[in-house]
């Protein structure tokens, strides 16, 4: 196996050049963050304890939601009692689950996470790791 030399501020670029993620990758994210927007606007099913330990604990900010949390409340909400509980057509009767079903499945199309992931990694390089620099300093 051997390494790729990508710089961790250039990789959703990268990715694009490779044609491994849409040409339009960026405004698809953008919808996405606008349906978890929508579904955080419903509150979890009561008897889904994980779910709603998760919107506290994250937020509800969208911009603070990326492919792996939507895949986590996405599973606690499939282990939920809501899960069961399907329509003529076998969807979910679910609003809390379609609407999240639906952020994970747009994810899911065309190697969106992928772009998602990439987004996160530029941030907390430009961000995080400078902040944990000055913080590791000031203990010193």
């Amino acid at each position: 196996v051997s390494s790729l030399d990508v710089r961790f501020d250039g990789v959703v670029e990268w990715l694009l050049a490779r044609q491994m993620l849409p040409k339009d990758c960026h405004g698809r994210l953008k919808a996405v963050a606008g349906m978890v927007e929508e579904a955080l606007q419903l509150e979890p099913p009561a008897d889904c304890e994980e779910a709603a330990r998760m919107i506290v604990d994250l937020g509800r900010d969208p911009t603070d939601w990326g492919y792996l949390e939507v895949d986590k409340i996405y599973q606690a909400l499939l282990a939920s009692d809501e899960a069961k509980k399907r329509t003529f057509f076998n969807q979910y009767s679910s609003p809390h689950i379609r609407a999240w079903e639906a952020a994970r499945t747009l994810l899911c199309q065309e190697c969106l996470w992928l772009g998602d992931l990439g987004k996160r990694l530029q941030r907390c390089g430009k961000f995080g790791l400078p902040a944990l620099v000055k913080q590791r300093a000031e203990c010193d």
